[in-house]
């Protein structure tokens, strides 16, 4: 066992105290004053490093800080895991279709913000002095290493930066965005290809075309059969342990498994590491909050101490010399122009105006944390020296630095775009929707026709990328439930459906089980047989209270093949949470369909119904009037029609059957918490009536209590 009072230990504890502590104040102070944090976490390095304390203490510094690898090896350690979580996160930010969709219009934009910077850094490096070679390198190799430190864009801090400027959901952003996202793809297959290269001295075609041939072969690998394994592995998490705990484990060890495996390939580990946050993206078993979890693991803790053991690499002093220095204010230019220069020529072949395309070259210019993170790989292996190191840091840092200014002032002039602004706040509203905003719902099915229309209504809905799981437990065998699902399946015509058929006698304990395995909502069809509470199916009401997603109920007494149509849906106005989320999926079904929608607010205080009745003014109520005007504008931002009216009387939903007799509508969407008393579901009485009473279809949208 390991004391807390050895000497070893307490120097660790203690290395890593100071680091962080260091890391963290400086990259908030950069955060203060509009920096990225990893422009603070490197000056935390900096200043701990020889820089700065090495030359103003270096007593307290050999101390603190003895230049011996066995005693520093711990920290290096956690430092090598928080540069791991950092490529993770990178790879995670990859979304795969946004990158397909963008990439049909706008393909020269990355192929020309990739290629240039990469072939004027790969020119100024050949012409550097020899100073900035390191030991194992030729000039080929260390001209590739540079000009692919060039070519490379800090994804996650691209993404921070556009975000904090409010324009990553602009067409600008987006373009940005995907273009970093494809190159840093293709950078970090080409690192594995240069590490390999750095381990045999330089650049050998036959080992050159073996080591492409293994990086391609390799990323292959993981995204089809790495991706299995990492479906598996986090199902079987979720089957095994409760919560998150369980799918947070397996993401660390898929990410350090996969860097090691690339490692052991003779490619880079990082390469795995990127690929494993591909994997882990394109899962449709992923969590945000597991993702979340790595950030706040990362950014909080293990990828500071990268930074700052990153900085301490540094020596500024070096930087004294005005011929280091003028190589170095050199590459920065030449960064940034070529970066500049080839989004701005991929944009004019695609047709943009050059403001627009000066702003996604200003965007791409931040190199921050992967700038850094090639620097020390080119420095490990052997190709960067330790001038080359703290040159390609500075310009990092720097690019980083100006990208917000330069970006501010690119951004000042491109042109306002009413219809990009539009469809900006639509997508923040359809992103908040509970229903269009889920990515993985559950489906369980008997083949019934509520069932059938639950599919209907949640294909309609949903976003074209999000999936659908169909799920059937038939107690008489898996073939009556594969024919079920089959079914059930083909309603969904081109959308992604995972088809899962089980045989038992208890599907409310089988549907519970397979909800927690990463969905957002569980959709279900009622049984046709609801006329009392007292007649919900026990399966039904024990899976209604067992789960702990929010659940699309939907019932409906009249012909629920698929010839149903929408044309006028009702909801109410409650200003509840739940009433808010029922509003959205009305407005939403009433966009995708062409459905009117009648929006009812229900004054059911006797008070009020007395002064309604003397003056002859019910919908002139101040609070009814608000939420009304609130839900039409919702409505009409969503793309809905939709129109709002006042009722009074002392039951609400006797007020909304009877306003949906009046308008003629045939569907009714309301709101619920699902409470348990006495181990039965309880929707709420006025959810009973109208389950007792409506002969609308109905669509419950129930949050568990």
């Amino acid at each position: 066992m390991v004391a807390l009072a050895d000497d070893a230990v307490v120097r660790f504890l203690l290395q890593v105290l100071v680091l962080l502590v260091t890391a963290r104040a400086l990259g908030f102070a950069a955060r203060r004053i509009g920096q990225p944090s990893v422009v603070g976490e490197l000056l935390a390095g900096l200043v701990l490093g020889p820089s700065v304390l090495g030359s103003l203490a270096p007593g307290v510094s050999e101390q603190l800080f003895p230049s011996n690898a066995v005693v520093n090896g711990p920290v290096l350690g956690l430092a090598a895991i928080g540069l791991v979580l950092i490529v993770l996160t990178a790879g995670y930010e990859v979304d795969v279709p946004l990158v397909r969709r963008l990439l049909r219009s706008t393909a020269a934009i990355p192929i020309a913000a990739f290629v240039l910077p990469l072939g004027a850094g790969a020119a100024v490096a050949w012409l550097a002095p020899d100073g900035f070679l390191g030991e194992l390198a030729d000039r080929p190799l260390f001209a590739a290493f540079v000009g692919l430190a060039m070519a490379l864009s800090a994804l996650p801090v691209i993404a921070r930066i556009l975000a904090e400027m409010g324009v990553l959901r602009r067409d600008i952003g987006q373009i940005t965005m995907v273009s970093a996202m494809a190159d840093d793809t293709v950078g970090w297959l080409v690192l594995g290809v240069l590490t390999a290269a750095a381990q045999v001295g330089g650049f050998e075609l036959v080992d050159t075309v073996a080591t492409v041939a293994a990086v391609v072969l390799f990323a292959a690998a993981v995204l089809v059969v790495g991706q299995r394994i990492v479906d598996r592995l986090l199902r079987a998490s979720y089957e095994l342990t409760e919560g998150i705990a369980g799918a947070f484990t397996i993401t660390l060890l898929v990410a350090l498994g996969f860097a090691a495996a690339s490692a052991a390939a003779g490619i880079d580990a990082l390469v795995g590491a990127f690929l494993a946050g591909v994997a882990l993206r394109r899962s449709p078993l992923r969590r945000r909050e597991v993702a979340h979890g790595i950030e706040l693991l990362t950014t909080g803790f293990l990828g500071p101490l990268f930074f700052a053991t990153a900085g301490m690499a540094l020596d500024a002093r070096l930087l004294a010399s005005p011929a280091i220095l003028g190589w170095t204010a050199v590459l920065l230019v030449v960064a940034v122009l070529a970066k500049i220069g080839g989004a701005a020529l991929g944009a004019t072949v695609s047709r943009l105006d050059r403001h627009s395309a000066v702003a996604i070259g200003a965007g791409l210019t931040a190199r921050g944390a992967l700038g850094v993170v090639i620097a020390a790989v080119a420095l490990d292996a052997g190709v960067f020296s330790e001038i080359a190191y703290t040159a390609l840091v500075a310009v990092a840092l720097v690019s980083s630095a100006i990208t917000p200014p330069l970006l501010d002032w690119a951004l000042a002039r491109v042109p306002d775009n009413a219809p990009e602004t539009d469809r900006i706040q639509r997508e923040t509203l359809l992103g908040e929707s509970l229903l269009v905003n889920a990515r993985r719902v559950l489906l369980p099915t008997r083949g019934g026709p509520h069932s059938r229309l639950a599919a209907r209504i949640v294909d309609l809905s949903l976003d074209a990328e999000a999936g659908v799981t169909v799920l059937s437990v038939q107690p008489d065998g898996v073939a009556a439930a594969d024919r079920v699902v089959d079914e059930v399946s083909e309603l969904f015509g081109l959308r992604r459906v995972d088809r899962v058929v089980r045989a038992g006698t208890s599907p409310a304990r089988v549907v519970a089980d397979e909800s927690r395995f990463g969905y957002d909502l569980l959709c279900l069809g009622a049984s046709e047989d609801v006329q009392t509470p007292a007649e919900l199916s026990d399966q039904l009401g024990q899976l209604l209270v067992a789960t702990s997603l929010p659940v699309l109920l939907v019932r409906s007494a009249r012909d629920a093949g698929e010839g149903l149509v929408f044309r006028r849906i009702l909801t109410a106005a409650t200003g509840t949470r739940d009433g808010r989320a029922a509003e959205e999926v009305a407005f939403v079904l009433s966009t995708r369909t062409g459905a009117e929608v009648d929006i009812v607010h229900v004054i059911s205080r006797a008070d009020r119904m007395l002064h309604a009745v003397w003056s002859g003014r019910a919908d002139q109520h101040s609070t009814a009037r608000t939420l009304l005007s609130r839900s039409v504008a919702l409505a009409g931002r969503f793309g809905s029609v939709a129109t709002g009216y006042t009722r009074v009387g002392s039951s609400a939903h006797e007020q909304l059957l009877e306003a949906a007799e009046e308008r003629r509508a045939d569907t009714i969407v309301i709101g619920c918490q699902i409470a348990s008393i006495g181990g039965k579901p309880f929707l709420g009485h006025g959810v009973e009536y109208l389950l007792e009473r409506a002969t609308q279809t109905l669509i419950i949208v129930c949050y568990p209590g």
